[in-house]
């Protein structure tokens, strides 16, 4: 709701505003004019303590976020195109309030969840001792991959088997004592992904319309893509086979999606062998080796579809993370 529908709300201090940004961000520079600018958009209850904590964890482009807050009231605001990220958020204990724009205030007690791509459109406010779980991830990638997100059905109150497996999952990964080496970032990143899109994938609501189709489609493709690639034998048209669409037809649905199936099926491979390269299990195998292990049909493919994911050669890529391999924590 607007804070200026709330008398009661007042500002909060410079000290503030910098503990709760250090707290999300992690500890950087804030300018007066950027501290200033953010702390118009934060109320809270006038007199009171503010107690605002986090445990955060990132595992490339998304984060984790594990929050435990006082009331406060927060205005949304719009990130730069380049920064968009879809925010989804599970309350653990206590009680967020979000409202849109122009619409009713809905209430997320302990267990509600919700979806947000653009907080332009919403504020938020919490109660005394809310505990809540964020999560923040890539909206064009998710999008890519068949996820829409309506504004006016932020609040997951639908049947999705898989949230609980998600929110399970990334309190697992937000835990300070979880040590995980590079492969086990990799790996958990790619898991709450793949969990999200399923969660959004298996719920009703969409209209269907020519876009929501594609969409579908494209996720179905992805999904076969992401459980075969490692076959070197898959290419785009056998992709096609398995879905019993044409290949024109498959095609047709990654046009202007800024992806193709032969890229899809590259990139899925690359990654696998970014797997095997940081292996400590894999660190006998040879160049070749992890090529023909991944899918690709020699190691010229693989260098220059790894080039293209990570920018660097694999051979590169393993010299840079021998350290974090040789140290990585051993199991038993």
């Amino acid at each position: 709701m607007a804070a200026t529908a709330r008398p009661d709300w007042a500002p909060v201090s410079n000290a503030t505003m910098r503990h709760v940004l250090e707290q999300l961000r992690g500890p950087r520079e804030v300018g007066d004019d950027e501290l200033q600018r953010i702390a118009t958009r934060f109320r809270v209850p006038s007199p009171g303590i503010v107690h605002f904590a986090t445990q955060r964890r990132r595992l490339g482009s998304t984060l984790l976020v594990l929050m435990t807050l006082s009331a406060m009231c927060v205005q949304g605001a719009r990130s730069a195109p380049s920064e968009q990220r879809l925010h989804v958020g599970f309350v653990l204990g206590g009680a967020i309030t979000i409202t849109p724009r122009g619409g009713d205030p809905v209430r997320l007690g302990a267990g509600g969840s919700c979806a947000i791509a653009d907080w332009s459109s919403f504020d938020a406010e919490s109660a005394n001792g809310t505990r809540c779980l964020q999560l923040l991830l890539p909206y064009d990638r998710l999008v890519d991959r068949g996820v829409h997100v309506s504004a006016a059905r932020f609040s997951l109150d639908g049947a999705r088997s898989l949230r609980s497996p998600l929110r399970g999952f990334a309190l697992a990964i937000v835990d300070a004592a979880w040590n995980a080496s590079t492969v086990g970032e990799l790996v958990a990143e790619r898991t709450i992904e793949d969990l999200v899109v399923g969660m959004f994938l298996e719920a009703d609501g969409y209209s269907m319309d020519s876009e929501d189709l594609r969409a579908a489609l494209r996720a179905r493709a992805m999904a076969e893509i992401a459980a075969t690639h490692r076959h070197a034998g898959l290419t785009p048209a056998v992709v096609a086979e398995r879905l019993r669409v044409s290949l024109r037809h498959l095609q047709r649905a990654f046009e202007n999606s800024g992806d193709s199936v032969a890229h899809a099926i590259a990139r899925h491979r690359a990654e696998s062998a970014a797997l095997l390269l940081l292996s400590p299990g894999a660190s006998g195998l040879t160049i070749v080796e992890i090529a023909r292990d991944s899918g690709f049909r020699s190691a010229f493919e693989l260098r220059t579809a790894f080039r293209d994911r990570y920018e660097v050669l694999p051979s590169a890529y393993r010299d840079a993370h021998e350290g974090l391999r040789r140290f990585a924590p051993q199991q038993g």
